[in-house]
């Protein structure tokens, strides 16, 4: 059976496959509030993604866009498990 402990070590374990070790680990401090870490996350990645679109690095404004796109979908699964009655 899945609880939410595990549901949301699922997300998180996502969240580090997306993102890598370095926002990973400046997001560590939401470990316990995934929605609020897929917020913080979303940020870093948008001021990632602005200081490519700046610099016109085309593959790193790719790879932002990529990042962002799962962190909604992570977003929506993980309103979700709000919604379930444990």
């Amino acid at each position: 059976m899945i609880n939410r402990y595990s549901a949301e070590r699922s997300i998180n374990q996502l969240i580090c496959v997306i993102l890598g070790g370095n926002k990973t680990k400046a997001s560590a401090h939401f470990a316990y509030s995934p929605l609020e870490r897929i917020k913080f996350c979303q940020q870093l990645v948008g001021q990632e993604r602005e200081q490519a679109r700046k610099n016109k690095e085309l593959a790193l404004l790719s790879a932002c866009d990529r990042q962002l796109s799962s962190l909604d979908s992570l977003s929506t699964l993980t309103q979700l498990l709000d919604e379930v009655e444990w």
